[in-house]
């Protein structure tokens, strides 16, 4: 993938902030879930990208996601891939070649975290 979150413990706060991986890449989770019509989406855009490599606020994230970091963060694995989160919804070249890689991104993870 391009970019992931990663997910760091301060003082038993928890921090995420989106990152573009090195070669080789790091063990990462995969998150399989379905957005949801009643929930209040949480996207990387253009717009906000700056911001969620500086650091993304854990209750920001829907109840989904939060569970998923949660499950990452009790396995020791450090990083997560979330579509909505590390594909940037608002450019077309972006989401193309990574919707593109999707099938890798999943592959190449130590667990997918499914969701309903």
């Amino acid at each position: 993938p391009t970019r992931i979150l990663e997910i760091s413990t301060d003082k038993n706060v928890t921090k995420i902030r989106l990152i573009e991986p090195e070669e080789p890449l790091p063990s990462y989770a995969t998150l399989s879930y379905c957005w949801g019509m009643n929930v209040q989406p949480c996207w990387l855009t253009s717009a906000v990208l700056q911001a969620y490599e500086q650091g993304i606020d854990f209750a920001s994230f829907p109840q989904t996601i939060k569970d998923a970091i949660t499950v990452a963060k009790g396995l020791h694995i450090r990083h997560l891939w979330v579509d909505s989160l590390c594909i940037i919804q608002d450019d077309e070249m972006d989401k193309e070649r990574e919707i593109g890689q999707m099938g890798r991104i999943y592959q190449r993870s130590t667990i997918t975290i499914l969701a309903s």
